[in-house]
């Protein structure tokens, strides 16, 4: 079956000699490998004695710092206050933007592993930038994993405990009448999960085989498929789950290791009649080894990825486009700031989120010791342009950005921060002190 398959002849050959047949799948596979470059108009010149450089496919090299301010592409941006939340300190809580509030609930109750699960939850309207408290829900969740507005209910998925009994549920809240109500989708584990406006997708290992489990939220009735067996799903670390207008997107954070040799996913795109699997870009297949760490989001325009490479000992930013119709990755501009993998002990790193057609990444712990592995850890404050060509570093704002885990929203024209973790004591990579403050970062995108 491998040679049905649009592969360069060599990587199909990878798959052979690495037993990677796909045989037995129940729908199509597509493992595109070539990455598309786009042309893109100049947004930065050469500083040769400070820039950064960024390796693509092509051998070409893109050199990114002392960028030039181009008016004609940077984004209007204004922070302002967020009113004080009549919530108790939490972390790991669950929110949603529902058109007119922000649904903000549940979390764990303090840092220690003691932490008691949380019920209660507020809602926050930035036009009056007034806070309301909501009923508490059926049980204690936290740790989201998927959040999506569906009809006239916030939909939910999340981590929770009931006795001695642990795993995902599925909730949903209706504002109109402030009712919570229980969903049938549930599973005792998963390496990562997705809503859409009918089912929940989560993906799941069955006999040391990947499985993809879609559960329709009404009823719970299930559909199950085989995963391709291009990346070795028993060691990936997790995978951030995306409905996309093009179909669901897993994106992995980490890659093969020397126990399972052979090409690793990057995502995976869900289809009604197909799933693809989309293979490490050409720039970071070689580094398939060593780990790649990251996040990534869905903008309006496309799945962007930011994540580090892990190159013997020292790490390097990266950063690709993802176009789901097409099954491609393109090389972006990484920013310059924030470190975006589990570097701190809470198991959390600066915050990457799409503001519409844009990305920011925001906060991070200044641990003060210069580096780690080769990149500065600082605070990091910037937002890219429409076209992920440019990051522009974002006006201070009136909250201390020196946090990580903290939760946001995107209302259409405001990033809406609030809570998080911090550190008092010194250069260290532990939080020891949860937050309870927030803000609200206007973007309005230039005109075309």
């Amino acid at each position: 079956m491998t040679g049905d398959l649009d592969i360069e002849p060599t990587l199909a050959q990878r798959l052979r000699d690495y037993g990677e047949a796909l045989d037995g799948i129940e729908s199509p596979v597509v493992i595109p490998t070539r990455e598309r470059h786009r042309q893109r108009k100049p947004a930065w010149r050469v500083a040769a004695a400070a820039a950064a450089v960024i390796g693509i496919s092509t051998g070409a090299a893109l050199l990114l710092n002392e960028r030039r301010v181009d008016v004609a592409t940077r984004p209007a941006m204004t922070w302002s206050s967020l009113a004080s939340s009549p919530l108790g300190a939490r972390r790991s809580s669950a929110s949603l933007w529902t058109g007119t509030e922000w649904i903000v609930w549940g979390g764990l109750s303090d840092l220690s592993d003691d932490a008691i699960g949380l019920r209660d939850g507020a809602a926050y309207e930035p036009q009056s930038d007034t806070w309301r408290s909501i009923p508490d829900a059926p049980f204690a969740g936290w740790d989201p994993v998927a959040a999506r507005w569906i009809g006239d209910e916030a939909v939910f998925v999340v981590n929770w405990l009931l006795g001695d009994t642990a795993g995902y549920r599925t909730v949903a809240f209706a504002p109109s009448s402030d009712t919570w109500s229980v969903l049938p989708p549930s599973s005792e584990y998963m390496f990562g999960a997705a809503l859409t406006d009918d089912s929940v997708f989560w993906l799941r290992l069955d006999a040391d085989k990947g499985v993809l489990i879609e559960q329709e939220l009404r009823t719970g009735n299930e559909r199950r498929r085989q995963l391709p067996r291009g990346p070795a799903w028993d060691i990936q670390q997790g995978f951030r789950g995306l409905a996309t207008r093009d179909g669901v997107v897993f994106v992995g954070r980490t890659t093969a290791t020397c126990c399972s040799p052979g090409p690793a996913a990057m995502a995976l795109i869900v289809r009604d009649d197909s799933l693809v699997l989309v293979l490490v870009p050409d720039e970071i297949r070689d580094l398939e080894r060593f780990g790649i760490y990251g996040d990534a989001v869905a903008t309006a325009t496309s799945v962007l990825f930011v994540g580090e490479v892990n190159e013997d000992g020292m790490l390097r930013r990266v950063a690709y486009s993802l176009d789901p119709a097409t099954a491609t990755w393109s090389p972006v501009v990484a920013p310059s700031q924030g470190l975006f993998s589990e570097h701190h002990t809470s198991g959390s790193s600066t915050l990457l989120a799409a503001a519409g057609e844009h990305a920011v990444v925001l906060g991070g712990l200044d641990l003060g010791d210069g580096s780690i592995g080769g990149l500065d850890d600082y605070v990091a404050a910037s937002v890219a342009d429409r076209d992920l060509t440019e990051w522009f570093d974002l006006p201070v704002a009136p909250i201390n950005l020196d946090r990580v885990a903290f939760i946001s929203a995107w209302t259409g024209n405001e990033l809406l921060i609030w809570g998080g973790e911090t550190s008092d004591t010194g250069p260290n990579n532990v939080t020891d002190r949860i937050l309870t403050d927030g803000a609200r970062l206007r973007i309005n995108s230039p005109q075309s």
